[in-house]
């Protein structure tokens, strides 16, 4: 479903804040047409400082960072 596929969940946002660790965004182009064996490009983006505050709203700003660059890195 073309509209779940870009919904960030603050999981990330919590995991980050909790272990301190830096996220860096993947994006995979033609990972559709996986199937068709067409070649696969992955991009990196750059890492992101874990968010500094510990409630969900907060979790939630950085899942939609980080699923913003994603598709940044996926056009």
């Amino acid at each position: 479903d073309p509209k779940k596929q870009w919904k960030a969940k603050a999981g990330i946002g919590m995991l980050a804040h909790k272990t301190g660790a830096r996220v860096v965004p993947v994006g995979i182009k033609n990972a559709d047409r996986f199937t068709t064996l067409a070649p696969l490009k992955v991009a990196f983006g750059e890492a992101l400082l874990p968010p500094s505050g510990s409630d969900r709203e907060e979790y939630q700003r950085f899942a939609d960072d980080v699923m913003a660059r994603i598709k940044e890195l996926c056009q």
